[in-house]
This record gives structure tokens, sequence and C-alpha cells, in this order.
């Protein structure tokens, strides 16, 4: 709902400048929030981490019809950024685990492929509705955005957690180990 319309809102309380900064703050917070939340993801279970995702960007959705000042985008933009870490790899997680636990993992890129698939078109129906809402109120499509993202968590919690997250989860000097490996590796230090 939100993403055609999201610059324009957004530029109605801040300037171009403030805008450019909570996009690499934005940026920052994904790059350097993807192993601790996936660490956490783990630790706490996947559909448990997706529905800690769904909450914060809840929370970042309905704060901007509230947030007027450049503060409050700062604070929202940091529930946002911790939302899609959350949710960026526990998604793929919860589903490879699902399938391996009760079906067939080999059908994991066919599933999920069909799953993105589906989300593209309804993605696109939401934006064309969010550009149409944007019309009626600017605060309109973020609230629409928020009770969907909200529906979802009663779904998520409805969803089977496979595994035990004492099984995925890895002690923490070996997390650092392995993350220090992979990002000193050739491919990354250039």
């Amino acid at each position: 709902f939100v993403t055609p319309i999201f610059t324009i809102f957004l530029l109605r309380d801040l300037s171009f400048s403030q805008l450019g900064a909570l996009s690499g703050l934005y940026a920052t917070l994904v790059v350097l929030g993807e192993i601790p939340t996936g660490y956490v993801g783990d630790a706490i279970g996947h559909r448990n981490s997706l529905v800690v995702g769904a909450t914060a960007k809840a929370i970042s959705l309905v704060g901007f019809t509230v947030a007027e000042t450049f503060p409050a985008f700062v604070v929202l933009y940091v529930f946002w950024a911790a939302g899609l870490t959350f949710d960026s790899g526990s998604r793929s997680a919860w589903l490879y685990e699902t399938l391996a636990e009760r079906h067939d993992e080999s059908t994991f890129t066919r599933v999920r492929g069909h799953g993105e698939s589906v989300n593209r078109w309804v993605g696109a129906g939401a934006m064309i509705l969010g550009s149409l809402l944007y019309v009626v109120d600017p605060r309109v499509p973020f609230l629409a955005a928020t009770g969907l993202t909200l529906l979802g968590v009663p779904l998520l919690f409805s969803l089977p957690e496979p595994g035990s997250a004492a099984e995925r989860r890895m002690p923490l000097a070996e997390v650092r180990s392995v993350v220090w490996t992979a990002l000193s590796g050739p491919s990354l230090r250039a």
C-alpha cells in the first residue's frame, strides 16, 4: 500500500537531506542487524521471529501517520529496519525446515517461487490500491498496511514451528568465527 506514495508522504514533513539521511540509516541498520536478528530468530524460533518482525513493521507503519519531526522518523526507521531483518532470513528458514520436517525439502525452490509470485501480484494490486487510498487521505495507505500486517500476526501464530530452537542455536563464539570467516573472505574484502 505504501510503496508508491512513501517518498511523497515523507516529504510533507522532511527535507530531501533528512530523507537521504534516513535512507542511509535504514540501509546501515539492515546490514548491521541481519546477523544479530538472525541469531535471535534462531534462538526464539523462526515463527516467533516473523511475529517480532511483523510487530516492529506495524509499529513503524502506524507511527508514520502521526510522526512530524525528524527524530520521530529516526525511531520509526529503526523499527522498520528491525522488522525487515527479523523477517528476512526467518521466512525462508521457516519454509525450508517445515518442508524438510513435514514434506520434502527438495520442493523448497518451487514452493518459495510460487509464494513469491503470488506475493508480487498481490503487492502490485496493493500498490495501485494504495495510490488510490492516498487521494482519499495520505495516512490511509499506512493504516491499511498496518491492519494487514497485524492481521498476519495471529496467522503466524497458527503456523507450526519446525524443530526446536535449541537445535538451531549456535554458540556465540562459533557465530563470531563463522561471521569473521565470511566477512574476511576474498570476495568481500574488495
